[in-house]
């Protein structure tokens, strides 16, 4: 190869790898829009199937049917709830406040009536709020920080709501063209390996991504099971609520533990 030919085939090169930089950095922003859409579509593309097949195999229709299944699901409860946290997220913390103020803390009443609650507890009780102040002070130095952290993750909900929506709108080409993408993606991978593979690499990811959603969902939906029953149980207001706040923060790790 000639000295030319290596130049030129170093101008190519550096070319490829400027339009591939420039390429990333206009598609930066959406990344996790577009691997969430990969994941729901990936995780959900049986389902797709079956109601494209009852609408006489009507992708477009069968596309925006899936996508507004998962606005409902995902995208809605996930706004309510973002809302529902930037609105009330100072009053519990105002009431705490309010309650270490005072010079002798009394046991709120519904705690009173919680079986557990007996005469024992309530001599520690006493104990704690005559000669805790110490560990009341340190109570109220926490408040803040804490509902700080509560008011960032609204926000950090709120951002991944913008995400939400741009992948609910990557999601229906996916639908759409999904299969098209897949077959593009096979030629590709049988050019690049030169002879047809023994395992489809593209069903192995399906399964792993597939079985990895089904967990995570699964168990987020039976700590929402159980912990909407343990709210009713106990009398909480807002037990549906919080049990629909539990499924969404049970993806996050000790998501469960900030409600």
């Amino acid at each position: 190869m000639s000295i030319e030919e290596r130049i030129v085939q170093f101008i190519q090169l550096a070319a490829l790898a400027i339009v591939f930089i420039i390429c990333y950095q206009v598609l930066r922003p959406f990344i996790p829009a577009i691997l969430f859409a990969m994941v729901a579509c990936i995780s959900t593309w049986p389902l797709y199937l079956r109601l494209r097949k009852v609408l006489g195999e009507k992708p477009t229709l069968a596309s925006s049917l899936m996508i507004m299944l998962l606005t409902m699901l995902v995208i809605i409860p996930s706004a309510l709830l973002a809302t529902s946290l930037a609105n009330n997220a100072a009053v519990p913390f105002d009431a705490i406040r309010v309650f270490l103020e005072r010079d002798s803390i009394e046991p709120p009443l519904w705690l009173k009536e919680v079986p557990m609650f007996d005469e024992q507890f309530n001599r520690y009780w006493q104990g704690f709020s005559l000669g805790g102040k110490e560990t009341v002070m340190l109570f109220r130095e926490l408040l803040e920080p804490t509902k700080n952290l509560l008011f960032s993750l609204s926000n950090i909900i709120g951002q991944s709501l913008l995400q939400m929506v741009f992948a609910a709108f990557i999601g229906f080409f996916f639908y759409r063209d999904g299969e098209v993408l897949l077959q593009t993606l096979r030629n590709g991978m049988t050019k690049l390996f030169n002879s047809n593979l023994a395992v489809d690499p593209l069903v192995t990811i399906h399964d792993i991504v597939t079985g990895v959603v089904h967990g995570i969902f699964g168990a987020a939906l039976a700590q929402a099971i159980a912990a909407t029953i343990g709210f009713f149980i106990a009398g909480v207001p807002g037990a549906y609520l919080l049990g629909a706040a539990t499924f969404f923060l049970s993806v996050i790790p000790m998501g469960p533990a900030l409600l």
